[in-house]
């Protein structure tokens, strides 16, 4: 019972949802079952965890019929029951927090009953909700598409020349619907062509911009986003389309919701960190300003918190254009907005990062050794750091040490998969030949350079460049 699906439905519950289910499987409206309700009452004494290994499926039948010997089919009816109950509670809370879907709901069951003035004005209220309001994402254009296509099928059902929708209307909100859809996910399917090398077969696209200009009153502000965002990722060579959907973002993001920023900044981001790696360095400058809007307007947090992989990049971006102060006081000020359980971990790699960038190497490694890291990859990266460390102060013995742990720990960690193994022990391997060069060992530049071109991929590649470059 521990894996089934109203267990797993159960785990995902807040303690005020479990509460509120209560009283839904409580309610005489929704269920008259007296066993679905001592099973409940058993299973959620169980909660918040739901891991008891009481909580079986013959534990949970002596419960509801102590008299009787196990029978599974008896308990799978009433376990039928409950899961039906709590899937009504999910689809019920989840019309709740959906603006208009209650009032669709309530719409067709008006329709159903041929309850005619009724319909009509619960129509009229929720045309003129909609309709006041400017679309924010590309959903909102579904519901301006089907409260209008409801009030034209409905006047054509029942003759009723009184309705305002009309069929142009229909056809001209269904367009802006499917472009609005189109382009967004056009958008979404060349971004990922662009990041991960793939070919996708797309139809109607090439159309679509090609007349997309002759339909001023389709333009609206986001299918216009949308619309230069795709011409920036298929026309990438053409900058001018980057800087007018950058221009656009700053103008209209106040107009936006922000699931429908986040995908439009990513877009936007992906493009430049494509030009940065293909060799348009300015597209540097360009991720920093976006990772500054993203952070200063917080598009990009989430309920309050700010994901620690855009504090990462966030700082990497602004280390890279050598924006320390900047960079420095957003660590201060931001790490308070990082998951608590990584906030520790995050801020100390980060600035241990920014003052290797600073080349404040004793600040590194009194940061690095103040912590022991719970994540993986902030220990490989933390080593990373520390091995670039040593060797910029010219402290071998240490590293040479650090080196030799580092191997081990790569070779014995399974989170670690076999791509990233294998770029830190190339990073080990080249660093060992560096080290045997500066401390005097039979071992040549043409060597350590003829080792590095067989070991093409590696952690801190560029770093690793410059070290030899130096030789």
């Amino acid at each position: 019972m521990h894996q089934s699906k109203p267990i797993r439905i159960l785990k995902s519950l807040s303690s005020w949802e479990l509460k509120s289910l209560d009283d839904y499987i409580r309610s005489p409206f929704f269920n008259k079952n007296e066993k679905v309700i001592e099973a409940w009452e058993y299973i959620s004494g169980f909660a918040p965890g739901f891991e008891d290994q009481k909580l079986g499926m013959e534990f949970c039948f002596k419960h509801l019929f102590p008299q009787e010997d196990y029978q599974s089919q008896k308990l799978r009816y009433v376990m039928t029951d409950l899961t039906r109950l709590i899937e009504g509670f999910l689809i019920s809370k989840n019309l709740e927090e959906k603006p208009y879907e209650r009032e669709f709901v309530l719409l067709d069951a008006l329709e159903q009953r041929n309850l005619d003035k009724d319909f009509q004005e619960t129509h009229r209220k929720l045309k003129k909700k909609i309709l006041s309001t400017d679309p924010q994402n590309s959903d909102d254009f579904v519901d301006v598409f089907r409260i209008v296509e409801k009030g034209y099928l409905y006047g054509v059902k029942t003759q009723n020349r009184n309705d305002q929708s009309t069929v142009d209307q229909v056809v001209n909100t269904l367009d802006q619907c499917y472009l609005a859809k189109k382009l967004r996910y056009s958008c979404e399917v060349i971004n990922r062509a662009n990041v991960l090398n793939q070919s996708y077969e797309l139809f109607l696209t090439k159309e679509i911009s090609n007349v997309f200009p002759l339909f001023s009153q389709l333009n609206h502000q986001l299918i216009q986003l949308y619309f230069i965002t795709l011409q920036t990722l298929i026309d990438g060579e053409n900058q001018n389309h980057f800087f007018q959907l950058k221009g656009l973002l700053e103008e209209h993001s106040d107009q936006l919701s922000l699931n429908e920023l986040r995908n439009l900044y990513a877009f936007a981001l992906n493009y430049c960190i494509k030009k940065l790696n293909t060799g348009n360095a300015e597209f540097g400058q360009q991720i920093f300003e976006l990772y500054q809007t993203l952070v200063e307007k917080r598009i990009i947090f989430e309920d309050g918190k700010l994901p620690v992989p855009h504090f990462k990049n966030t700082v990497a971006i602004g280390t890279r254009m050598k924006e320390y102060d900047w960079v420095e006081a957003f660590i201060e000020k931001y790490h308070h907005f990082l998951p608590e359980e990584e906030a520790k971990n995050a801020y100390t790699y980060n600035m241990a990062y920014l003052q290797f960038a600073r080349g404040n190497y004793s600040q590194v490694k009194r940061l690095l050794s103040a912590v022991e890291f719970t994540d993986v990859f902030y220990q490989t990266d933390a080593k990373t750091t520390l091995i670039k460390t040593y060797y910029e102060l010219e402290e071998f013995e240490p590293l040479i040490y650090l080196l030799g742990s580092f191997k081990v720990y790569l070779k014995r960690n399974k989170q670690i998969s076999d791509y990233q193994r294998k770029l830190y022990l190339n990073l080990v391997r080249i660093t060992q030949a560096l080290v045997k060069y500066q401390l005097g060992e039979k071992i040549t530049v043409a060597q350590i350079k003829e080792k590095m071109d067989k070991l093409p991929n590696m952690a801190a590649k560029q770093w690793v460049a410059q070290k030899v470059g130096k030789l």
